[in-house]
């Protein structure tokens, strides 16, 4: 093997190499910004003065919900 071939299999290994280590950096990054805007959102979503009464008013809806299940089970149960 003389110098030129070593010289171009130093520039395969050099741009794969790079390309390789720049798409994890991107690939991280991304992951970053995606997470911070998660969180951001779900910050915003929690200072919302709205956001507690529509999780109570969901939490209310279930229970009701389950009551009218579980009193519509007893009847059937009674009546046969």
């Amino acid at each position: 093997m003389n110098i030129g071939n070593w010289k171009k299999h130093g520039f395969e290994f050099l741009s794969i190499f790079i390309a390789v280590i720049s798409a994890f950096a991107l690939n991280n990054w991304n992951d970053n910004r995606r997470d911070n805007t998660s969180e951001q959102d779900a910050i915003s979503t929690r200072q919302n003065p709205n956001y507690r009464f529509r999780m109570v008013f969901k939490a209310h809806r279930k229970v009701r919900e389950d009551y009218y299940e579980l009193g519509s089970a007893a009847r059937a149960i009674e009546c046969c």
